[in-house]
């Protein structure tokens, strides 16, 4: 027997029913674009994501601090601390005022008493002047420092700093006449720590604070306290540290969907390892092989879904290869069609026609087989161009995410062709498959080096035993890089080309020509020199140049690479 608990909804449950898919979809997006699995996280928390649940948000760290920036503003706009010490102004004048009536009162009786000994003291007879004299020398000093302590209280009391803190402080070390006077100030010494540091956020605000509210000491406090808070929520917020984020502060702050947002995003790494998406390995999170194909398989469906809406015209295809049938289209048999029989439709075209004896006797024109396809082996190796130009306008996630869609295209729909790719900068160097959507530009080397892509790329096709290969290059700009007797050698364009880069790159693509070996070059720029270079590649290997942007680049070499995987037969 099963237990159900409830409780009541207050929005806080939502992100229970989120949809993982989605979640590593919008992450997918960034990895490709940035390369670091942490940094996508970050980035897809400062920018948030909209669900297909309900259409649920997910406030971005950005939009979140925007809206506490907006809160603060308000009190700055709605509020001012002309009058928040004016209660304890009052209270010290109070307590002020108080004892110096006290010592008024103090001195005055002090004054009569010691002025009336003194005349007592002058009236006595002669036979007691002796001792009279040294009485009345008493009397006289003390009258003197009486007068002088009651100056001194009254420049203490009367010229207090105008700052309380320091007028308080300066009162610490007074010793009160008036019993009531001393009582009420320990009550306001109490308070003076917190009087301190509303002074010190008056002068660091005081002169934001415009509006037309008026704020007593303790609204004032009040308000200090509250943009404390709100400061440290945002400066959690600017830093992603989300532990550190008070979700009390935060529901009050920016409400259930601020709250909301924060909690969800608590839990990203969590619902993407509980989804296989993610792994934790010794506390760095990973994408999983599972991860990796819903990469490959989005990048493919993106490209598609572009394909669909504006797809290219086809490309003819010389390859060869055994036949496969279309489960989904047929067609009536004519001679010499490979004999895929649908049974199915066989029957139906014999029963329309009128057969329904027992057996049937089927006629040659009842005879519908399978459309089929010529399908062939094939080698491919990417070369991806990693020099740093293609750091601008979104050329190298574009590429990547191309040659994601690619790797999982064969993976999925043509298991027996080989894919290697190739990532070429300075030097060339073999990418796995599972480190693309994490590999990034190596700015430290801004050389390009097609030469070597091409050597390595040849040496790697060399492992194949198929007759249909390819070398398929996408860069943005002309080779600057080269070897030569085995030593690298690296040159500037001067005048808008690399001449002795251009000449020994074209050797390396007479020798791979030489092995059968087609290229196809999709550039991303138009450059005259790159433009240049790649008609005299495609002269010599007779392959084929395609100039594209990076929107562009996934329809035309997914299409390409399909349509010459195929041949319809009719």
């Amino acid at each position: 027997m099963k237990t159900y608990c409830y409780s009541k909804w207050d929005g806080t449950q939502i992100w229970e029913s989120l949809n993982a898919d989605e979640l590593f979809d919008e992450l997918m997006d960034r990895l490709i674009q940035y390369g670091d699995i942490s940094w996508a996280l970050e980035e897809l928390m400062r920018e948030g994501m909209t669900f297909s649940f309900q259409n649920f948000s997910i406030k971005g760290l950005k939009q979140l601090m925007d809206e506490l920036r907006r809160a603060r503003q308000k009190w700055f706009d709605t509020y001012n601390l002309n009058s928040a010490f004016d209660e304890i102004r009052e209270k010290l004048k109070q307590i002020v005022d108080q004892e110096l009536e006290s010592v008024t009162k103090h001195f005055s009786q002090e004054y009569t008493r010691l002025r009336e000994e003194l005349k007592e003291l002058r009236e006595q007879s002669p036979d007691e002047s002796s001792s009279c004299d040294e009485q009345i020398r008493q009397r006289e000093e003390r009258l003197k420092e009486l007068f002088e302590e009651e100056t001194r209280r009254r420049t203490t009391l009367k010229e207090l700093p105008r700052r309380l803190s320091a007028a308080i402080e300066k009162l610490k070390g007074y010793d009160f006449l008036d019993p009531e006077a001393a009582k009420k100030f320990q009550e306001l010494l109490k308070q003076l720590e917190s009087l301190k540091a509303l002074e010190r956020f008056k002068d660091k605000f005081g002169h934001r604070f415009r509006g037309d509210q008026s704020l007593s000491f303790a609204e004032a406090m009040k308000l200090m306290e509250d943009m404390e808070r709100l400061n440290q929520l945002q400066s959690a917020l600017e830093h992603g540290d989300l532990d550190r984020v008070n979700m009390e502060d935060l529901k009050r702050f920016l409400g259930i969907d601020g709250f909301l947002s924060i909690q969800v995003m608590q839990q990203f790494s969590r619902i993407l390892e509980e989804a296989g998406y993610l792994e934790n390995r010794g506390g760095a999170i990973q994408l999983s092989p599972q991860g990796i194909r819903r990469i490959g398989q989005r990048a493919l469906r993106d490209i598609y879904s572009i394909m669909k809406r504006d797809r290219p015209g086809r490309h003819q295809s010389r390859l060869t290869g055994a036949a496969e049938p279309k489960p989904d289209e047929t067609k009536i048999y004519e001679y010499g069609d490979p004999f895929h029989l649908d049974l199915d439709r066989t029957f139906k075209n014999t029963l329309t026609r009128g057969a329904v004896d027992i057996p049937l006797k089927i006629k040659p024109d009842d005879f519908e087989v399978h459309r089929t396809e010529l399908s062939s082996r094939s080698s491919t190796a990417l070369l991806l161009d990693m020099s740093w130009s293609m750091a601008w306008n979104n050329k190298f996630p574009a590429a990547k995410k191309v040659a994601l869609a690619l790797d999982h295209l064969i993976r999925t729909q043509y298991p027996k062709d080989n894919l290697y790719i190739i990532g070429f900068f300075t030097v060339a160097v073999e990418l796995n498959p599972r480190d693309l959507p994490t590999i990034d530009l190596n700015l430290g080397d801004p050389f390009t080096n097609i030469q070597d892509g091409l050597r390595l790329a040849e040496k790697l096709l060399n492992r194949d035993r198929s007759e249909n290969q390819q070398i398929i290059i996408i860069t943005d700009g002309q080779p600057t890089a080269y070897y030569i007797n085995e030593l690298l050698q690296v040159e500037w364009p001067l005048f808008g080309i690399s001449p002795n880069a251009f000449r020994e790159t074209l050797k390396e693509v007479g020798r791979v020509t030489k092995k059968g070996i087609k290229i196809n070059t999709f550039m991303l720029d138009e450059d005259p020199a790159l433009i240049g270079f790649v008609e005299k590649m495609t002269r010599i290997n007779r392959g084929r140049a395609f100039y594209t942007g990076p929107d562009q680049l996934g329809r035309y070499l997914l299409v390409d690479y399909i349509e010459r995987k195929k041949k319809r037969i009719t």
